[in-house]
Formats: structure tokens, C-alpha cells, sequence
């Protein structure tokens, strides 16, 4: 049998090959020489595919949205649409913290991206909410999702950060009552709560 011939180098192969970077060590190990690496070309070669590690930084905010399928759901109600859809962020940001940092930066306005904030708009304009409303609601909704998911990362340790130490609470005896609590606010059935809470003020105008 001959030889396997090496899959070809393509842009969906070094974006692939980019958030297995980040996952690993972290956004800051994403480096042209580091993705070159773990596909065996040299760094130039990327170069024929992306323009460079802007371009890249894009293109992984842009893969893990399309991998958690965020929009793909036929939810009918709006209240559970949200929730679900904003779920799914969530998920898919949990899964890869390393690209957190990239959300709100001009790495995050790519089509992927685009495409939810356009949605969700939709959806509240759909439901007589103002564009002014809507925006607001979004805001508030995908703040508390960022922000959750990125208080999970930092509690677990993402790449090439260890979980920091447990600060000296000598003098603050409600952080150290609270702080079994606060560990878990952010996961599972504790960040669903805590969505549906903000869903439901957003969606009865209280955060505008």
C-alpha cells in the first residue's frame, strides 16, 4: 500500500490547528511558529492562506461560534430562544476560554458573530422592543455570559495560568462565608439562573 499523501495545507486546517493552540497553552502561544509547528510546514507557508495572526485571532472567534451551533434551533418563544441561544455561547466559551479575550475586540465581528447579534436583534425587534431597547437587552444578556464565562476559566485555570492561590480572608469574614457560593455561581444550573433572571428583567425593560 502506498504511502498516505499529507492533507493539504488549507486556512480551515491552520484556524483548526490555531484554537488547538490556544486550548493548550493559551492565546498568547498562538504564534505563526507555533501553528507551523503542530502541522509540520514552515511559518511561511501559512502565509499563502492568511494574511497573518489578525487574521487568524478573527477567524478563531468566528470557528468555536460556528462549532457550538448557536443559532441552530428552532426554539418558538422568545424568552426560551434567548435562553437557549446565549446557553450556547456560553457552552462554546467554557470550551474555549483561551478566545474569551477576543469578544468585543475587532476579532469579534465577524460574519459568526455578526450573525447571532443580528438574530437576536431580530428577535426583539420582531417583539416590538425599540433598536434602542434591543441593543441594551443585548448588552446586559451577553455581559452577564462573558462575564460568567470568564469568572469559570479563572477559577479552573486556563492554559498556561494556574489556579491562583486562595487569598488571605483574615478580615472578611462575608467573602469567606460566601466563598463556597461564589465558586459555583457561574456553572451549570447556578449560570442558568442566573440567565433566566437577567433574560426576564431585560425582556420586562428593566435594564434600560
Amino acid at each position: 500500500m502506498p504511502p498516505k499523501k499529507p492533507e493539504k495545507l488549507s486556512r480551515a486546517r491552520i484556524v483548526t490547528s490555531a484554537l488547538a493552540v490556544a486550548d493548550d497553552v493559551g492565546l498568547d502561544g498562538v504564534t505563526t511558529r507555533a501553528i507551523a509547528l503542530r502541522l509540520g510546514v514552515t511559518p511561511m507557508a501559512l502565509y499563502r492562506h492568511v494574511d497573518g495572526i489578525d487574521t487568524i485571532h478573527g477567524a478563531l472567534v468566528e470557528l468555536v461560534i460556528a462549532e457550538a451551533r448557536v443559532l441552530d434551533h428552532a426554539t418558538a418563544e422568545l424568552e426560551p430562544w434567548l435562553l437557549e441561544t446565549f446557553d450556547r455561547i456560553h457552552a462554546c466559551l467554557v470550551a474555549h476560554p483561551s478566545v474569551l479575550p477576543l469578544f468585543g475586540s475587532s476579532a469579534g465581528y465577524g460574519p459568526e458573530a455578526l450573525g447571532v447579534v443580528d438574530a437576536v436583534l431580530g428577535r426583539l425587534a420582531a417583539a416590538d422592543y425599540t433598536s434602542d431597547e434591543a441593543v441594551a437587552m443585548f448588552h446586559a444578556i451577553l455581559s452577564y455570559t462573558l462575564g460568567s464565562a470568564a469568572i469559570e476559566a479563572s477559577a479552573r485555570g486556563t492554559p498556561s495560568r494556574a489556579v491562583p492561590e486562595p487569598p488571605d480572608l483574615a478580615g472578611r469574614p462575608h467573602v469567606r462565608a460566601a466563598l463556597p457560593t461564589l465558586a459555583r455561581f457561574t456553572k451549570g444550573e447556578a449560570f442558568s439562573r442566573g440567565l433566566a433572571t437577567v433574560v426576564r428583567a431585560s425582556l420586562a425593560r428593566e435594564v434600560y
